[in-house]
C-alpha cells in the first residue's frame, strides 16, 4: 500500500469519527412531511327558490257588483322565478269589511286551458298544485258574481280579502326550509236591490168550493215584481174586538209570483177576519198590506114570492157551456107549493140581459116526475131547463158574474145574482143552488140536475185503499204502492226500522196528489247514499221491524191511517 493511500485511509476514518460525535452531541429533531395538489376548472353555485304571482290590474273590473247581474273578473300570473320547483297554494284570505257579502260572493277560477279548477263561495277558494317547474308559468282567471237573492240590507258594502300565494320545497311544508309568499289584494262593493214589492188590487172572495164546500176566504193580491205569497190572520168577534193571535199559513219562500193567490179555511160565521199579504223579492226585501173581511152567516138570496123558482143551476159545465142536453149549462126549476100544479107554457129564463131569452119548451127540459106530461110542473117537483145550443142566453164564468130570471109572460117570478161582490165564485161543474130546496139559503155544491140539492156526495167509509208494501232479497231497498186514493188530497208517509246502527228511518214525507188515484214509491234505499256521480251507498245491516205509516187526509172521506209491516 502507497504512503497517499494510507494518509487518505486515516483522513475518512477521521471525519467519520468527527460526525458521529457531532451527531451525537445534538438535540432530538422532528421530520414533517407535506404535499399540495390543486384541482381547475371547478365552480360551486347556489339555487334560489323565488314565487311570483303578478296581476296587470290592481283589483277586480269592476270593483262594484250588481246581484244578480254584473261579473266581476281579474287575472294573474304565478310563477317559478327561481332555480328550484316548488309546491304552492293559493287561497282566500279574509281583511275587512261585511263578512257575510265576502260568503255571498261567487268566485269561479280557471286556468290558461279555461278549465274549472274551482267555483263556489268566494271564502272557501283553496287551490293547490305540487312541483311547479322551474321557469314554469300558470295564468289563472277569476271571476267573481253576487246571487240576486243576496238581501237588500248588503246594499253597499265591502269586503276586502287577499288572495295568497305561497311556495316551499317540493316534499317540504310551508316555513320550513325554502318558502316564499306573495299577495294581491282586493276590494268588491256591492250593489244589492233595497226596494219593497209595491202590493197592489188586495181583493178577498168568500165561497164554498169543494164537494166539502166548506167555506173559504181565497185572497188575491199582485205585486210589481216576482215575490213571495204569504198570509197572516187572526180572528175577531163582530164588534172587531177580542181579537186572536195572528196565524200564519204554510210559508211560501220562492219569490216567483207577481199574482198571488191564499186561501183561508174553514171560517166561523159571525166572526170578523183581519188579515195581512206578505211579499218579499229575491233579495228578501218584504211588503205587506193589511185588511179584513167579516163573515156574517150563510149568504141569502131573495126571498121567492114565486110558488115556482129558480132552485140551482150550473153557469161553468165542464166542456162547451152550449152543449146539447144533458151537457153544457141548465138552470133547474122547483115547484115549492104542496097542492098547486104549474103549467110553464110560454115561460122563459134570461140571463142579465132581458132579450137573451132562454124559453122553456119541450125539446129543451126534462122534469122529475115521469108523470108529468107537457110542461106542468107538479109540487115538489122538479124541471131542468137545458141550454141546449141557445145562442142568446149565456151565464158568466168571471168574476163580475151574471144573474138568472124566471119570468111567465109580462111578470118576472123569481131571480138570483151571482158576483165576487157577494161572495161568489164561478167554479167548473159547481152548482148554485137553494138548500133545503126552495129556500133562501144559497150554496154552491155539486150538480144535481132534477133531484133534491145536497152539498156533497155521502162519504163511503168503506172505501178500500189497498197497500202492497215489499224489500228486495239482499235487504237493502224497499218499496211500496197505495191504491184508490183520489178522493184525498195529501198522502204522508214514513218507514220506521231498527238496524246494527240503531232506530232508522224514512221520512216523513208529504206528497200533494192532485186527483191521482195511486201513489208508488220504489227503492227506497235502507241506508245512506254519496250525492257524487257514480254515488257509493252503504246499507244497514240486520235489519229488522219495518213499519210503513200512511195518512191520508184533506179529502171528502174522513183523515186514514194505514200500517204495514214486513217481519224479518
Amino acid at each position: 500500500m502507497k504512503l497517499g493511500q494510507i494518509m487518505t485511509r486515516i483522513l475518512f476514518k477521521a471525519a467519520l469519527v468527527i460526525l458521529v460525535v457531532a451527531l451525537t452531541g445534538v438535540p432530538n429533531t422532528a421530520a414533517l412531511f407535506s404535499d399540495i395538489e390543486a384541482a381547475q376548472e371547478n365552480t360551486f353555485t347556489a339555487s334560489t327558490l323565488d314565487l311570483a304571482f303578478t296581476s296587470p290590474a290592481a283589483n277586480f273590473i269592476p270593483d262594484t257588483i250588481v246581484a244578480g247581474d254584473t261579473t266581476a273578473t281579474r287575472n294573474a300570473l304565478l310563477q317559478s322565478v327561481g332555480q328550484m320547483p316548488f309546491d304552492y297554494r293559493q287561497e282566500y284570505v279574509y281583511v275587512s269589511g261585511t263578512a257575510d257579502l265576502c260568503h255571498r260572493l261567487r268566485l269561479t277560477v280557471k286556468d290558461q286551458t279555461n278549465a274549472t279548477v274551482y267555483t263556489g263561495a268566494l271564502d272557501g277558494f283553496s287551490l293547490s298544485l305540487n312541483n311547479l317547474a322551474s321557469s314554469t308559468a300558470i295564468d289563472y282567471s277569476y271571476s267573481l258574481t253576487l246571487p240576486n237573492t243576496t238581501p237588500g240590507i248588503l246594499n253597499g258594502a265591502s269586503c276586502q280579502f287577499d288572495f295568497r300565494a305561497r311556495a316551499w320545497q317540493v316534499g317540504g311544508v310551508y316555513g320550513s326550509g325554502f318558502f316564499d309568499e306573495e299577495i294581491l289584494s282586493n276590494q268588491i262593493t256591492a250593489i244589492v236591490d233595497n226596494v219593497s214589492p209595491i202590493i197592489s188590487n188586495v181583493e178577498f172572495l168568500i165561497a164554498t168550493p169543494g164537494e166539502g164546500n166548506e167555506r173559504t176566504a181565497t185572497i188575491t193580491w199582485n205585486t210589481n215584481e216576482p215575490a213571495t205569497s204569504n198570509l197572516d190572520y187572526r180572528i175577531c168577534d163582530q164588534n172587531h174586538n177580542n181579537c186572536g193571535s195572528w196565524t200564519s199559513l204554510a210559508d211560501d219562500d220562492t219569490p216567483d209570483q207577481t199574482a198571488h193567490t191564499r186561501e183561508i179555511t174553514a171560517l166561523i160565521d159571525e166572526r170578523i177576519y183581519d188579515f195581512r199579504v206578505r211579499s218579499a223579492d229575491l233579495a228578501a226585501n218584504e211588503a205587506t198590506s193589511t185588511s179584513y173581511f167579516e163573515i156574517d152567516g150563510t149568504r141569502l138570496g131573495l126571498v121567492p114570492w114565486s110558488n115556482v123558482v129558480i132552485n140551482e143551476y150550473l153557469p161553468n159545465p165542464t166542456g162547451a157551456d152550449n152543449a146539447a142536453m144533458p151537457e153544457g149549462e141548465w138552470v133547474e126549476l122547483y115547484n115549492r107549493s104542496d097542492g098547486t100544479t104549474y103549467n110553464l107554457t110560454n115561460w122563459f129564463l134570461t140571463d142579465n140581459t132581458y132579450s137573451h131569452r132562454l124559453p122553456i119548451t119541450l125539446a129543451n127540459t126534462t122534469t122529475s116526475d115521469p108523470a108529468t106530461t107537457g110542461l106542468f110542473l107538479a109540487p115538489h117537483e122538479f124541471m131542468v131547463v137545458y141550454r141546449n145550443g141557445d145562442s142568446d142566453f149565456s151565464l158568466n164564468n168571471d168574476a163580475g158574474g151574471d144573474a138568472v130570471m124566471l119570468y111567465r109572460p109580462s111578470y118576472l117570478l123569481d131571480l138570483h145574482v151571482y158576483t165576487w161582490l157577494l161572495g161568489d165564485e164561478v167554479l167548473e161543474n159547481k152548482s148554485f143552488a137553494r138548500i133545503p130546496d126552495g129556500t133562501n139559503n144559497w150554496f154552491d155544491p155539486i150538480p144535481t140536475p132534477g133531484a133534491p140539492n145536497k152539498l156533497a156526495e155521502t162519504p163511503d167509509n168503506s172505501l178500500e185503499t189497498p197497500v202492497e208494501f215489499t224489500i228486495d232479497g239482499e235487504h237493502h231497498k224497499l218499496s211500496f204502492k197505495i191504491s184508490n186514493i183520489s178522493v184525498w188530497q195529501n198522502v204522508n208517509y214514513i218507514i220506521t226500522y231498527k238496524s246494527d246502527q240503531g232506530e232508522q228511518g224514512i221520512g216523513p214525507s208529504d206528497v200533494v196528489i192532485n186527483g191521482a188515484n195511486e201513489l208508488e214509491r220504489k227503492d227506497l234505499t235502507l241506508g245512506t247514499c254519496s250525492t257524487i256521480e257514480n254515488k257509493v251507498c252503504v246499507y244497514h245491516q240486520n235489519v229488522t221491524d219495518i213499519k210503513l205509516t200512511i195518512t191520508l187526509s184533506g179529502g171528502s172521506l174522513p183523515d186514514r191511517t194505514i200500517e204495514k209491516t214486513i217481519g224479518l
